[in-house]
């Protein structure tokens, strides 16, 4: 692998024009759709497959119940203090008359009609709104219509709120793309400073940039283009800018402080560039293919959003070592000194760093390395204390899901969805759907209606049921359906609870012998949703633990090390959950504006694992790549862990604070649950890299000496070789 690495630093540098050239003109074909990826893109959480509320769905979708199957929103008009009938006939003409204008909406003439009715009590009151059209298509056409009718938006004394799924699923898209983009901006800002601050020179601080860049914008052109074919989420872009901008700077960090540690030590610059792409690309390529495999994990759950997340990062990971293996090589070749961070600001750091150094034999991390292994016991004790201390809260983790709170307080559909609660039922917004589907003949035999008077009655015996409305039979007379209103508001535990008990009432009636009986609708959907997460998990954590392991154990040919670092990286993602329930359930931080949900989102928890295991396992493989690149020029165990410590220490700290810069500013301006994954992943790049590489892991090998390097002779023998030196 040494050797690859020479020869395609050679040809790189042979052809860096040529490279360049195709990478401007990879990213210029790619800015447009990336711009445009948020077109097709899915908001809310997609169905599971098997589950009873897909089954329910898919009947909706295949227009076995005609109109009742086209996605319904609600336009709730709310008078303000002292408006006239007059005023509010008026929004109800502008209700119609955006109807008439939208392609695809219908307003029934008995709808407008119990409207116009309805404006002279001046009280808040619901206008139903059909849109003819599947639930993807309705987005588009739900924002369109909210525009028309400027929803969230006072005039003449009345303020028209759009709500419902598709009306909540549109302006979750906006959000997220609003706040991704400026998560974005802010965040190159950020890497800006800190790359500055690192380097010293603006020249070499923009190369990091550049690429950070370009893996985004290709990536984002691949995800427009997937989503034409598959379901992507809304969520995806925002994963992928996050972890791209920091995989791309922290690669190419890795990479650029090792070429100047290298010109540092007298090397000429061609020298210099190859031992850096011979040496830290391969751990860049194996920290790379760690982050992918363990995002992979998650295509255990069976649900597209999930996915879909997975797959944007993949991509983003992907196209990052891309660039890191050629643009970056390309480009320090072509910028040659400038690329050395030798300007005016890096001299001024030098100095600095001469005054605070003077008189001193031993630099800043070298002493920083001493004392955590000074007393090695005591390290090793006191960051597990804190890793265990963090971690505590994942006892008491309640998780939940819901779409209206991704949106701000302040948000029309968010406002208009809870006001629609108050004025038809908490459980209006959403109703849970009973779908019967028949053994054998129509819905009108005498059998079958008495298996749907069976329905009926366990639907109307049960408690968390407010009121029902059918039995709508199918097209085809061969199913039945039923819109079931609960007493709590769709997205509540209480809710989904009521769904539950439902579930198995019906499953346990004699009406379950003669018909296939499914409950769906939003509450169902999300119970299915978190049944697949949960399901899931041991998969997940089986599959990333084994696949981390391996590749550690190929990599540094050993089977202690590869062991203690993937049980860290446990107890960081442990760390990172415990934050996160303190934050977000127990509300902790809510006086930073952080959102006290009084839950944690259950996709977090998957999404979590496979981020926080990857990145994690970045600044593992570039410690232990160092520390056993001396131990094979001959150094001893323990000479060898304090030299490759205080040679990386330095990498580590500036790529782990870009890395949580990055994930800070999305945890500040990105939807609740990016802002989860953001904070979440900030903890736990932090306890990795400055308490588990830093302190744990050198302390550790001082403990174990030569054993940590143990590996069985004939496991050795069968193993790849992997060169580092």
């Amino acid at each position: 692998m040494h050797g690859f690495m020479v020869r395609l630093s050679h040809a790189v540098r042979r052809r860096r024009w040529i490279v360049i050239g195709i990478w401007i003109a990879l990213v210029a074909f790619s800015a447009p759709f990336a711009r445009m990826n948020g077109d097709n893109l899915s908001a809310g959480f997609s169905g599971v497959p098997g589950s009873q509320s897909e089954t329910v769905q898919d009947a909706l979708d295949d227009g076995d119940f005609g109109a009742a199957g086209e996605p319904q929103i609600g336009v709730v008009v709310d008078p303000a203090s002292g408006a006239t009938p007059a005023q509010v006939a008026d929004a109800v003409n502008r209700i119609e008359a955006a109807a008439k204008e939208t392609d695809d909406v219908q307003l029934t003439n008995q709808a407008l009609q119990q409207a116009q009715q309805a404006a002279q009590a001046v009280q808040p009151f619901i206008v139903p709104v059909r849109i003819q059209a599947t639930q993807t298509e309705s987005v588009d056409i739900t924002e369109e219509f909210s525009e028309r009718i400027d929803a969230g938006q006072e005039e003449n004394g009345v303020t028209l709120d759009a709500t419902g799924q598709s009306a909540l699923q549109a302006e979750q898209l906006n959000e997220s793309q609003a706040g991704t983009e400026t998560a974005a901006d802010v965040s190159l800002v950020v890497m800006l400073v800190l790359l500055l601050a690192a380097f010293g020179g603006l020249v070499a601080t923009l190369v990091p940039l550049v690429l950070g860049f370009a893996a985004v914008t290709v990536t984002g052109m691949v995800i427009y283009f997937l989503s034409q074919a598959v379901t992507i989420s809304i969520f995806a872009t925002s994963l992928a800018a996050m972890i791209g901008l920091a995989v791309a700077v922290d690669y190419s960090l890795f990479i650029l402080l090792r070429y100047r540690d290298e010109l540092a030590g007298g090397a000429t610059r061609e020298r210099a560039l190859e031992t850096a792409m011979s040496t830290s690309l391969i751990a860049v390529l194996f920290s790379g293919t760690t982050v992918i495999v363990s995002l992979a994990g998650l295509f255990l759950v069976p649900n597209a959003t999930v996915r879909s997340m997975a797959v944007g990062a993949i991509i983003v990971v992907a196209v990052s070592l891309l660039a890191a293996a050629t643009l970056l090589s390309a480009l320090v070749t072509v910028l040659g000194r400038f690329a050395e961070g030798r300007g005016p600001a890096g001299h001024a750091l030098a100095r600095v760093g001469a005054v605070l150094s003077r008189g001193k034999t031993t630099t800043f991390w070298e002493r920083q390395t001493a004392r955590a292994t000074r007393f090695p016991w005591l390290t090793v004790a006191g960051t597990l204390a804190v890793l265990v201390l963090l971690a505590l809260p994942t006892l008491r983790i309640t998780l939940n899901e819901s779409s209206v709170q991704q949106l701000p307080e302040d948000n029309q559909a968010r406002q208009g969805t809870e006001l629609a609660g108050q004025i038809a039922g908490l459980g209006s917004t959403a109703p849970t759907l009973v779908l019967v589907q028949l053994d054998s003949g129509t819905v009108a035999s005498q059998s079958n209606q008495q298996v749907l008077a069976g329905v009926e009655q366990v639907i109307n015996g049960e408690q968390g049921v407010a009121s029902s409305a059918g039995p709508q039979p199918s097209t085809d007379d061969r199913s039945a359906l039923y819109s079931v209103q609960l007493w709590h508001s769709p997205e509540t535990e209480a809710a989904k609870d009521a769904v539950r008990q439902l579930r198995d009432d019906l499953a346990a009636s004699p009406a379950a012998e003669a018909a296939a009986i499914s409950v769906g609708g939003l509450t169902a959907t999300e119970v299915d949703f978190r049944a697949s997460i949960s399901g899931s998990m041991w998969k997940i954590v089986l599959f990333i633990l084994a696949t981390s392991f391996l590749i550690l154990m190929v990599l540094l040919r050993s089977l202690v090390l590869p062991l203690v670092g993937v049980a860290m990286n446990v107890l960081c993602v442990g760390a990172s959950y415990g934050v996160l329930v303190a934050v977000f359930q127990w509300g902790w931080l809510d006086f930073l504006g952080l959102t006290d949900f009084g839950y944690v989102n259950s996709v977090i928890l998957p999404l979590l694992l496979a981020i926080v295991f990857g990145l994690s396992m970045d600044y593992q493989v570039f410690l232990l790549t160092r520390i056993r690149e001396r131990y094979l020029g001959g150094e001893p165990t323990r000479a060898a862990a304090l030299a490759g410590t205080s040679a990386a220490a330095r990498t580590i700290t500036a790529a782990a604070a870009i890395m949580i810069g990055v994930f800070v500013v999305f945890a500040i301006f990105g939807v609740p649950t990016i802002e989860a994954a953001g904070l979440g992943a900030a903890v736990a790049v932090a306890a990795s890299a400055l308490l588990v590489q830093l302190a744990f892991m050198p302390a550790l090998i001082v403990l174990l000496g030569d054993r940590v390097w143990w590996l069985p002779g004939w496991l050795d023998r069968v193993l790849p070789a992997i060169e580092l030196d």
